[in-house]
This record gives C-alpha cells, structure tokens and sequence, in this order.
C-alpha cells in the first residue's frame, strides 16, 4: 500500500515538476517526507510488538512446559514439544534445564529419577524414522540423562547452529507456525 502510494505521489510529482507547479512539488516532497515517518515509525513499531509478543510467547510456553508435559490431559502439548526437539534437535524451549523442576519431574519422583530430561532430547537410534517422537529410542540414555557435562552427540542442547547462534527450540518455533500452534493452545 505503501509503495504504492510512493508511485503515484512520485508520478504526480513528476508532473507537477513537468508543469513548473512549485505548490505542486513543494506538496509532493511533504507527502514523500510523511510518507517516510509513517513507514519508519511503522517499522519501529513491528519490532517493538513482536518483541513482546515473542516474549510472552516464551514465557508462555515455558509455564505450559513446567505444568503441563507429559501429564494427563496434555497429550497434544507433549507430543508436540516431542516433535520439535526432535525435528530441529533442541531439547526445551531455552534449554535442557527447562525440565527441572517441572510436573512431569515432580511426578516421577524417585521412581524414575534417572530421566532428567525427555527422551526426544537424546539423540535418537531412530532418528531417520519420521515418527521416532512417538517412541524415541536414545542412543546412550545414561549419558543424555547427565546433565553435569554435555555429552556430544548423545543430548540435544544449546548447541551452535548454523549461523553460530545458540540452538534451543525457540527461535525455531517463534515464526507463524508457533503463534498458530499458541493461538490454539491458550
């Protein structure tokens, strides 16, 4: 729309400059001076607004995670966290240590208390199967549940990407198909 309105007022100035009108140039360079405020105090106001939205959106899904994985009644939740620690190769939404504390952590107690992390964290022996989430065999469970050292190659964590930032699932979940998801679950 924008640009659009930057053609046909560049047009009428053209015009305008065309015609000797000096009010008509004078008007032109205004509207493109105004033109340019509105675009860059709408670019300012973008970044400002998903800043917060991603924000809270984080926090949100940290909150879910503590209360929520791996309980009854939040299958989807969890089979979706699953999915994407598995898809992109993170574990949490910052990091393994996400996991402490939580339900799920509080529930298993001391029958369990090897797992400190979830299983789709490990790096899996079924990794080239599309569905290894729904049942994620680890490739050393001992060594991906110690969370005193990272171990290479057997734990997801915040691992170097790509463009040498921090690997969590996150950044990865932050564009619209994470707000789709959100939208759906609160």
């Amino acid at each position: 729309v924008l640009g659009v309105s930057v053609c046909l007022i560049s047009c009428l100035g053209c015009w305008a400059g065309l015609q000797d009108m000096r009010r008509g140039v004078l008007m032109v360079i205004i509207l493109l001076v105004l033109l340019m405020v509105v675009e860059v105090s709408g670019a300012v106001l973008a970044i400002l607004i998903k800043s917060l939205a991603e924000t809270d959106l984080e926090r949100d899904l940290v909150a879910r995670l503590w209360e929520e994985y791996n309980m009854p009644g939040a299958e989807l939740f969890t089979r979706t966290m699953d999915l994407a620690q598995s898809k992109f190769h993170c574990c949490g939404v910052g990091g393994p240590q996400d996991y402490s504390g939580t339900a799920w952590q509080r529930e298993l107690g001391d029958a369990d208390s090897s797992l400190k992390v979830p299983l789709t964290c490990c790096f899996l022996n079924s990794s080239h199967v599309q569905d290894a989430f729904l049942d994620p065999l680890p490739k050393d469970l001992e060594k991906c549940q110690n969370l005193d050292s990272f171990a290479e190659g057997e734990r997801f964590s915040e691992v170097l990407d790509y463009d040498i930032k921090p690997r969590n699932i996150y950044p990865h979940l932050s564009g619209l198909w994470l707000y789709h998801i959100g939208i759906c679950w609160f």
